[in-house]
């Protein structure tokens, strides 16, 4: 195997696949681009949709026992099947 080889393609991997915490966990590549402002404002935008939604699923947990819904598990000729 050839050394040289093996030095570029971690370099390429470190340099265009992996999120440098130092950069805001952007890669160099995109920094050198120019694309980090649009990376920043992408990441925050998906961080407050996930907040929002996690916040949503717990005001409705643990579900209230109109909400809850009973299975029973019941073995059929060896399946396993649910009943309501």
């Amino acid at each position: 195997m050839c050394r040289v080889g093996a030095v570029a393609r971690v370099a390429v991997h470190d340099n265009h696949r992996r999120l440098h915490e130092a950069l805001d966990n952007v890669t160099p590549a995109d920094v050198y681009a120019g694309r980090r402002p649009a990376i920043l404002t992408r990441h925050e935008q998906i961080k407050r949709r996930t907040l929002a939604r996690r916040k949503r699923e717990k005001l409705y947990w643990p579900p209230t026992a109109a909400q809850q819904q009973k299975v029973f598990l019941t073995k059929k000729s060896s399946e396993w099947s649910t009943l309501s």
